[in-house]
């Protein structure tokens, strides 16, 4: 286990930050891609809130909340925050969004997850900044977008294989990518002209990583 799982497992720490200057993710409409300003893209995302059962000893685990905040340029208030709706029927599979987003870097600074344990007991699996962050070095992961673009950062669920912890799982080869595509742009067709970047999140202890072929 590296020093990173050794310092935020079972860390029940409240994302204080989070509740302080966390925005409201922007999700894609066609009028607000209309005003979408030059400083801005959209990202496309996938997530997994639903529950994993028997989940690294325990009877389930569930993604509650991920937030990153932009590093470049330096924005100390500015956060994306994503959080599982309350009204979630808790489906096991990845579900397609997408958010327009200042242009950046961010770095993932926040995640919380809910435990169920076999014997009724339920906590939480938090970590914060100063836990994915080692004097301004983002630990846990970043991923970027630039202006006017539309970029596929990676499909973010759990992983149960000692600790749940959140991972970027990916969309494997040129012919999944183009469907998730063909998907996107049905939803959206105002953005149909639109070419679609595959960059993930890159991280050594959230995800693997991984480049799409030609």
């Amino acid at each position: 286990m590296n020093e990173l799982f050794k310092k935020i497992f079972f860390v029940f720490l409240l994302c204080f930050f989070s509740i302080c200057f966390a925005v409201k993710p922007i999700k894609l409409t066609k009028s607000k891609y209309n005003r979408i300003s030059n400083d801005s893209g959209v990202v496309l995302i996938q997530l997994n809130w639903g529950k994993n059962w028997s989940c690294s000893g325990y009877r389930n685990a569930q993604l509650q909340k991920l937030i990153f905040k932009r590093i470049k340029p330096n924005s100390k208030n500015l956060l994306f925050s994503l959080k599982k709706p309350t009204s979630y029927t808790s489906k096991n599979k990845f579900e397609s969004f997408a958010y327009i987003l200042e242009s950046g870097e961010y770095a993932l600074v926040g995640y919380s997850i809910k435990v169920n344990g076999y014997e009724g007991d339920i906590f939480k699996l938090k970590a914060n900044e100063s836990r994915l962050m080692d004097n301004g070095v983002p630990i846990g992961g970043t991923f970027s977008v630039k202006k006017k673009e539309a970029v596929y950062i990676g499909s973010f669920g759990l992983d149960c294989y000692k600790q749940p912890i959140p991972w970027r799982y990916y969309l494997e080869d040129r012919e999944n990518f183009n469907s998730f595509i063909k998907g996107f742009k049905e939803k959206y067709p105002f953005i149909k002209d639109s070419s679609v970047v595959y960059r993930l999140f890159k991280t050594s202890n959230f995800g693997t990583d991984f480049s799409l072929g030609k």
